[in-house]
């Protein structure tokens, strides 16, 4: 019975697990290594501030097929989108995409972002969504009357 138990755990531990996953991370004086071990660096008077988004995946060798690709699909907090593709090479890895400086005052930070890796064919092998992620709206352009005036009625 020891035996079949020992067997499992191997069994059990030698699978390895599939994943795709993005992390969100402040950018700032915290995030620079010279902080942590006290060393002289010209970026502590003038840190690089914004946000950083870490992707990471692993993939079983019979699901990784050439070409794959990485899309990050992101909404800022301005409510502009912005779609990022790289090409994936290796059955895991990481990927970091920074936000930093007058981009990330212009677009004041992430808002939602979803990740996929496709195949050639567009199909997803993989997906992961940030819990806020919604597809945005676009109205088309209405063309109002300015001489209609609208109302609110009041209790």
């Amino acid at each position: 019975m020891k035996r079949i138990g020992i067997i499992s755990l191997l069994l059990l531990t030698a699978c390895s697990k599939s994943y795709l996953t993005v992390e969100r991370q402040r950018v700032g004086r915290t995030s620079l290594a010279s902080t942590f071990v006290q060393s002289p660096d010209p970026l502590q008077k003038n840190p690089p501030k914004g946000q950083r988004l870490l992707i990471k995946w692993r993939l079983p060798s019979t699901e990784f097929t050439d070409p794959l690709t990485l899309k990050l699909r992101m909404i800022f907090k301005n409510y502009a989108e912005e779609l990022f593709e790289k090409s994936i090479e290796n059955e895991h890895g990481l990927i970091v995409y920074d936000l930093l400086g007058d981009r990330f005052k212009d677009t004041g930070g992430f808002l939602t972002y979803r990740a996929e890796i496709v195949n050639a064919e567009g199909d997803v092998i993989k997906s992961w969504q940030q819990q806020l992620w919604v597809e945005l709206i676009d109205p088309p352009q209405m063309m109002l009357d300015p001489s209609v005036e609208f109302h609110v009625p009041t209790g």
